[in-house]
């Protein structure tokens, strides 16, 4: 292992980060309208939210290609189609485990608090994120581990010059240098057992 190495390791981690923390709150309004206010234009709404879990990573990083070349070509090639393309297909993870925590949640806490003068904004911040706090970071810490090992997408709309450590694995295992690819695949597995032993603890 050498400097190079760990920036991969910097590449992979900031890039994951920056996306779980953009689907912790993505999730949230969608998780509180299927939770509070189901309805037709709510479930469309989720069915395209979990479009991006069921496409492969390749036909998601094609998608946010040609929007970044159609809508926003100054910030084409920028790390922000990687991330974006991390929030897209690992959003429903988030969504999944806010939902859970939203069930544990009474309706009724919602409408004491607007009895006492509380806005919707109010209760969001007063009522909901702190009772489902933990269960955002528990889809937080799932979407991150997920885009750690994200291949596809971080090969075809990373920087240049930006590699991951998944992108690496892939390209010293495609050489046959499968011990240059050890060291980071088994930090991902040491990384992504860090999230688990949370989850497993809180549930």
């Amino acid at each position: 292992m050498d400097h190079r190495f760990w920036g991969y390791a910097w590449n992979s981690f900031s890039s994951a980060a920056m996306a779980a923390l953009l689907v912790m709150f993505l999730a949230l309004p969608l998780a509180y309208l299927k939770s509070r206010y189901p309805s037709g234009i709510t479930a469309a709404l989720l069915r395209v939210a979990y479009g991006g879990y069921a496409l492969p990573g390749v036909i998601v990083a094609l998608g946010i290609m040609i929007f970044y070349d159609r809508f926003l070509p100054v910030f084409y090639g920028s790390l922000s189609m990687l991330v974006l393309a991390y929030a897209v297909r690992f959003l429903p993870q988030s969504m999944q485990s806010q939902d859970a925590a939203l069930e544990l949640v009474s309706p009724r806490l919602d409408e004491a608090a607007r009895s006492m003068g509380q806005n919707s904004f109010g209760v969001m911040l007063r009522v909901i994120l702190p009772s489902i706090f933990p269960g955002m970071l528990a889809g937080g810490a799932l979407a991150f581990v997920s885009a750690l090992k994200e291949l596809p997408a971080a090969l075809l709309l990373r920087p240049a010059g930006f590699d991951t450590l998944a992108v690496r694995i892939w390209m010293e295992a495609a050489e046959g240098f499968y011990t240059y690819a050890a060291p980071a695949g088994l930090l991902l597995i040491g990384v992504s057992l860090l999230p688990l032993r949370l989850i497993l603890n809180k549930y």
